[in-house]
């Protein structure tokens, strides 16, 4: 399992995501798409049959919650632009 942060992101596209370690994804890598913003650390997984890859919201600081909440649903707002559906776990 592959696990980061919304702090990784370097750059998201309707075909990619790339990471500020230098590792990109192609979206059409994944199978499965899921969320869960109730989820202690609320994340992000996509999946397939050779890898997972969770990405956590788990903002720091004053305010947390609140830059928590509005960077997830930006992500998610982002990915339905591009096409890229996710289920809802919580």
């Amino acid at each position: 399992m592959i696990e980061k942060t919304c702090r990784d992101i370097r750059a998201a596209d309707a075909e990619k995501i790339a990471f500020s370690g230098g590792e990109t994804y192609h979206w059409t890598d994944f199978e499965r798409r899921e969320r869960d913003i109730a989820a202690k650390r609320p994340y992000f997984a996509f999946s397939s049959a050779r890898m997972r890859l969770v990405i956590y919201f788990d903002q720091r600081g004053l305010f947390a919650k609140r830059k928590q909440f509005r960077a997830f649903h930006d992500f998610h707002s982002k990915l339905n632009d591009w096409g890229i559906s996710t289920l809802d776990l919580s």
